[in-house]
């Protein structure tokens, strides 16, 4: 729960899934400098707080007795730290694909954003 909870952030009343995407963002220069070192490096951070992100979430509906509760944002951290695997530079498929996909994360952080609101 501490994980997908990303520490009790995702407790927090109002916004939560903003507050956990708020989180990833000190990372995102540590990240940045790791990808002009080492871009396979890199891609290991990013994939590991992936499948951390799945694992701890997949637990936390189990605890929580409830589809994607509002008290899981480690999705939100980890969709922050994998939208810098597909910029510009990804060529193929993985790139057509992979900024559509950011695309829809956003559009999706977004939607729920407003639904709160309305």
């Amino acid at each position: 729960m501490a994980l997908a909870t990303v520490g009790g952030v995702g407790r927090v009343p109002v916004a939560s899934g903003t507050f956990g995407s708020l989180v990833a963002v000190p990372l995102l220069p540590a990240l940045a400098a790791l990808r002009a070192g080492s871009l396979a490096g890199y891609v290991a951070v990013v994939l590991g707080i992936v499948a951390v992100a799945v694992w701890s979430a997949g637990r936390a509906e189990h605890v929580l007795e409830s589809r994607d509760h509002s008290h899981i944002v480690i999705d939100e951290v980890a969709g922050m730290v994998a939208a810098g695997l597909f910029d510009g530079r990804v060529e193929g498929g993985l790139g057509v694909v992979g900024d559509d996909l950011v695309a829809g994360a956003y559009a999706g952080l977004l939607t729920r954003l407003l639904l709160w609101l309305l």
